[in-house]
């Protein structure tokens, strides 16, 4: 039962990592057509933007724990 829990919660993540960096690259790409320019699929643009999602979202989530940590730590439950 964890097993399946873990995964659909890591499903769930790697679907909104991916789901962030396809609304970057399509809005860059809107951007380029607005700005005249020819558009087409950009492999490499895309997996950059994937890349930059993902570690804007570790860091993210490793400032939330960082957070979470320091208050339990201050604030211990009783």
């Amino acid at each position: 039962m964890a097993g399946g829990t873990l995964q659909g919660l890591s499903a769930a993540h790697l679907t909104q990592v991916a789901g962030f960096s396809l609304v970057e690259y399509f809005e860059e790409q809107v951007q380029s057509l607005e700005a005249g320019a020819e558009i087409g699929f950009k492999r490499e643009s895309l997996i950059q933007k994937l890349q930059n999602v993902f570690q804007e979202n570790q860091r993210t989530l490793f400032l939330q724990s960082l957070v979470s940590q320091g208050m339990n730590r201050l604030m211990p439950a009783h």
